[in-house]
């Protein structure tokens, strides 16, 4: 019996042991949806997670249930990589492994970062979007490591495994996409906080980078910066970091004051356990950006117009080509022109819905763009945004409401960059002409205020008269009239225009010279295009 126990626990020990070898080396990463609409650029990682060197010999791939046999003789190190791809040089305008993941020189081994990896081996085969499976499998067929998913993801962006151990995958969170041959962007570390995306701006005449950050360690992070500096330069801002918990995200804000307009800038972070994901290069702004503005604006064509219209402003003294340029909302941008168009220095150019429509109200300005397709303007509160070159934010406009009668959102001229926006002071306003602007807010009105009220105009000599006093905002075409409660005009106190800060005695008479009953009357206080106001003014006895 005790003989028949230590066999048995022997067959024990070897599956033990049998089992840890098939779990020795792992698909750790898989790109099969390939950026740019590639059909060459799949690639499938290995990965060693023991402590041990282990043996590629006699393994094969399994893919969507089609045998590939890699034909490897040698050992795979403790923590190492090794890279299967579809094309490892690239032929003519096909690109390979080596076009987009190393210095795309045309050999490989040839720079710094080939040399730190295994020379990647090229097999022939193919993955499937947006579900499919690799399986690798030892001589005898048995199943070591299997990779499947079932969702295509983001254009060039691997899948990987969360962690050796763990079968469940997800998107790569590495900034570039993916990470063949080094450690996963998802596998948790000690000490590892994790640049995820930079966003950059000019918008109010400030330069300023947004940078996300996450913790990718299992313990709290703490004690780190965030430098912001010129590409082999000087460092232009910094900001220490309070503490991260794990998984934590963070939007950082840095403005920064540097001249030019493009600039070649660089995030980085303090030193951890991961220095990939420490460090974007980017194209960031500087002080002469941007050289094009958001300058007025037709958000609510009226009156027989139907064409919304954004008149842009070039405050440089340089030209500006504008096929570079978009507008939109935070949810869709469109190219404000294809062709190759130019605003001079002090220029405007007018960007219209539908430029015919706009000519039948309009005189032609110097330049004049319809782009392919239009994002609506609301007629409430919305944001218009400007982009630039290589899609910097370059300007916005947050509006809460419009005008009627064709009056349009339009920016003061007669200051400097950044300056205020009100509206026009001309009906339809001034495309490619220098603004005519009224400094207001949006959507505000004109204000009333009656005392007494009530009032008794009876002849007693007590509160016979009341006092209205206005104050519109400067603009012509005012109407102030009183109704009754079935909606009748009793009263019209303006024939023509008030004047700023008028006071009007009344005596509660109508246009006839009659005395009006007692009761509840509506007094309403419009301008033309600019809103209205109303209040109740009670007659008594």
């Amino acid at each position: 019996m005790r003989l028949i126990v230590r066999i048995v626990f022997s067959l024990f020990l070897l599956m033990v042991v049998f089992v840890a070898q098939l779990a020795a080396i792992t698909i750790n990463e898989v790109l099969f949806n390939e950026p740019s609409g590639n059909t060459s650029l799949e690639w499938i990682e290995l990965y060693n997670p023991s402590g041990q060197a282990e043996s590629l010999a006699g393994l094969a791939l399994v893919i969507d249930g089609v045998r590939v046999e890699m034909n490897l003789s040698y050992d795979l190190a403790p923590d190492d990589y090794q890279i299967i791809c579809r094309r490892l040089l690239a032929s003519g305008p096909t690109p390979g492994f080596e076009t987009v993941w190393g210095d795309s020189s045309g050999y490989w081994g040839d720079s710094p970062e080939e040399q730190a990896l295994l020379t990647p081996v090229e097999l022939s085969f193919s993955l499937l979007n947006p579900s499919g499976s690799v399986a690798l499998v030892n001589s005898a067929d048995d199943t070591l490591s299997k990779f499947h998913w079932d969702n295509t993801g983001v254009d060039g962006s691997s899948w990987e495994r969360v962690s050796a151990e763990a079968d469940s995958i997800a998107q790569s969170a590495d900034f570039t996409g993916s990470t063949p041959g080094f450690i996963n962007s998802l596998t948790s570390l000690p000490r590892d906080l994790a640049l995820e995306r930079v966003a950059v701006s000019a918008s109010s005449g400030q330069s300023q980078v947004t940078v996300e950050l996450i913790s990718r360690s299992f313990a709290p992070f703490q004690y780190g910066a965030l430098f912001l500096s010129e590409l082999g330069g000087d460092t232009v801002a910094f900001i220490g970091l309070e503490q991260f918990l794990p998984g934590e995200r963070r939007a950082v804000e840095l403005t920064y004051d540097a001249t030019g307009e493009y600039l070649d800038l660089v995030v980085s972070l303090t030193e951890d356990y991961r220095s990939r994901n420490n460090r974007i290069e980017f194209i960031g702004c500087g002080t002469d950006f941007p050289g094009l503005i958001l300058n007025e604006l037709l958000a609510n064509p009226t009156d027989g117009q139907t064409s919304e219209w954004v008149e842009l402003f070039n405050r440089s003294g340089s030209s500006i080509e504008l096929n570079d340029w978009s507008l939109g909302d935070p949810g869709r941008q469109t190219a404000v022109t294809f062709s190759s168009r130019t605003v001079g220095p002090g220029e405007y150019a007018v960007v219209a819905e539908d430029s015919t429509e706009f000519l039948r109200f309009n005189s032609r300005p110097g330049i004049l763009l319809q782009p392919s397709s239009w994002v609506t303007l609301k007629n409430e509160t919305d944001t218009v945004l400007l982009f630039g070159l290589y899609n910097i934010e370059a300007d916005r406009l947050v509006y809460d409401s419009t005008f009627d009668y064709n009056v349009t959102l339009s920016r003061d001229e007669s200051t400097s960059w950044p300056s205020r926006w009100g509206y026009s002071e001309l009906k339809g306003g001034t495309p490619g002409r220098l603004n005519q602007t009224v400094q207001g807010v949006s959507g505000q009105t004109a204000s009333i205020f009656v005392t007494p009220n009530p009032f008794s105009p009876d002849g007693d000599g007590f509160e016979d008269q009341t006092v209205i006093t206005l104050h519109p905002l400067p603009n012509s075409g005012y109407k102030l009239r009183l109704y009754d409660r079935q909606g009748r005009i009793v009263h019209d106190f303006v024939q023509a225009g008030l004047s700023a800060d008028t006071e009007i005695i009344w005596d509660g008479r109508t246009d006839s010279g009659s005395r009006l009953p007692i009761g509840i009357y509506i007094l309403y206080f419009e301008q033309d295009g600019l809103g209205s106001e109303k209040t109740t003014l009670v007659v008594a006895r």
